[in-house]
């Protein structure tokens, strides 16, 4: 059982950012669960997918979700 107030969507007043509830079901009964560390891995793993496409790809991806920004790109040259 891990410790709720490691979640990645906690808010500060002990609210879910993922999902549209007015508290915390706690880890045990949440499926949204995961570590902070976890929701990173987890990002970076869809970036790495999302800058291995073809450039076309990449900006209707851009376009649609980022304002027309490469983000993937940059998170990964953070994390390196």
């Amino acid at each position: 059982m891990s410790d709720i107030t490691k979640c990645f969507a906690l808010s500060d007043n002990n609210k879910c950012n993922a999902l549209n509830v007015k508290k915390c079901k706690g880890n045990d009964k949440c499926h949204f669960f995961k570590t902070k560390e976890q929701s990173i891995t987890e990002r970076n793993a869809a970036y790495a997918r999302i800058s291995a496409m073809p450039y076309g790809r990449q900006q209707y991806i851009a376009d649609t979700y980022y304002a027309g920004k490469f983000v993937w790109k940059e998170a990964l040259a953070n994390d390196r």
